[in-house]
């Protein structure tokens, strides 16, 4: 019997079978009929070979990417890594024979424990040297729910009565070292072993000076008319005086100054056969006073002060002249005029003044008005010859104030 179709790859025909069915394909002659039957015996049969047994086909695996590959790979490397890390750590740990430190706390602790000793003297400490340590009816007390059983200042001397550690740290039981109470519970950490740095001493207050130097530098104008008109350009003035500082804010001063000025006469001088023209003449007088008065100071810093005392002042005054014959007007010749004379007076003068600094050196603004007795005779080409009144003037000059350390 023939099999007709698509052989199928997925269950193939036995070889075995094929052979059969290619012998039943090839035209015999009809064997006669016996009762119905096939006369099997009368059959001749032809013997073949077994065909070679086939093995069978089998659709290839297809081959994975390497990327996939290798992946696999990574994952393998990764575990073998870990699981080698892991074992030499538990290795390790297992077959040290030091054994670990302590825990931290407990180390505290314990140097704690062995510091803090029943009868150890031990110095307060608290946050500021201003504030004060509380002490507490029980260990392990705080601000909301202890009760204080009293205070005592920053680097008091106590002396340890009892001990007693808790997982926070070490309690001390204290009580002052020259009393009897309070007596509390403080942390250990508000205590020391060694006593605290001596507070620093306050600067001591600043003595009042009872001397001191002061130097002025300024200027003014003087008179009468006469000086004042030739000498209108003003005066420059510089002194130094030494001040002593009395009790009830009383003082006295003694002094040098000098004052000096340039001129342009503005007239001339007749003789009956004479003409003196002066020019670029100049004035310059020394004085040498003493005086007393009082000083007022404040703590801002402000002070006020005021002298007054007698002087000795000696006025010279120069100039050149020409001299010129009156009835020709002919230059006789030329010289230098000079006058030079003694005179006594006195003078006031008021200052206003800060402190600028902790050393007491004061600055202040000092106005000074001064008057001598004079007198010319009128012998001499100058200005101050022909003066029949007291020669007076005035200051304004900024004075430096430096006191005795």
């Amino acid at each position: 019997m023939l099999v007709a179709g698509r052989p199928s790859f997925a269950n193939p025909t036995p070889p075995a079978a094929a052979t059969a069915a290619r012998a039943e394909a090839t035209p015999r002659a009809p064997r006669p009929a016996t009762d119905g039957l096939l006369a099997a015996d009368d059959e001749e049969k032809e013997r073949i070979s077994k065909p070679k047994k086939e093995e069978p086909r089998h659709k290839p695996e297809q081959e994975k990417p390497r990327s996939e590959h290798r992946g696999h790979q990574d994952e393998d490397d990764s575990s073998d890594c870990f699981g080698s890390c892991l074992g030499s750590f538990f290795g390790s740990l297992f077959s040290s024979t030091t054994p670990p430190p302590p825990p931290a706390p407990v180390s505290a602790l314990r140097e704690e424990a062995m510091t803090w000793v029943v009868g150890e003297r031990a110095w307060l400490r608290a946050t500021a040297p201003f504030e004060s340590v509380a002490l507490w009816e029980q260990p392990e007390a705080d601000e909301e729910e202890g009760t204080e059983a009293g205070r005592l200042p920053h680097g008091a001397a106590v002396v340890v009565a009892e001990t007693y550690a808790t997982a926070g740290g070490m309690w001390l039981r204290v009580r002052p070292m020259d009393g009897v109470e309070p007596v509390g519970w403080i942390p250990a950490g508000s205590a020391s072993t060694a006593p605290p740095p001596p507070p620093m001493r306050p600067k001591p207050p600043r003595r009042p000076p009872t001397w001191g130097v002061q130097v002025a530098l300024g200027g003014g104008g003087g008179g009468p008319s006469e000086l004042n008109v030739e000498y209108r350009e003003g005066t420059f003035r510089v002194e130094a005086q030494y001040l002593r500082f009395l009790p009830k804010q009383w003082q006295s001063g003694a002094g040098v100054g000098f004052r000096h000025s340039a001129g342009n006469p503005q007239v001339l001088y007749l003789t009956p056969t004479t003409i003196d023209e002066p020019s670029d003449s100049r004035l310059w007088m020394l004085d040498i006073g003493a005086r007393g008065g009082q000083r007022y100071g404040d703590r801002s810093g402000f002070r006020f002060g005021w002298l007054l005392g007698p002087a000795l002042y000696y006025v010279h005054e120069n100039a050149n002249v020409k001299t010129f014959d009156r009835s020709t007007m002919a230059l006789i010749g030329t010289g230098v005029e000079r006058l030079g004379r003694w005179a006594g007076g006195g003078d006031v003068r008021f200052g206003f003044g800060w402190m600028a600094g902790e050393e007491g050196v004061e600055v202040s603004l000092v106005a000074d008005a001064y008057m001598m007795g004079w007198k010319g005779h009128k012998n001499r080409s100058l200005s101050s010859d022909f003066v029949r009144v007291p020669i007076h003037g005035f200051d304004v000059a900024v004075a430096v104030t430096f006191p005795a350390p």
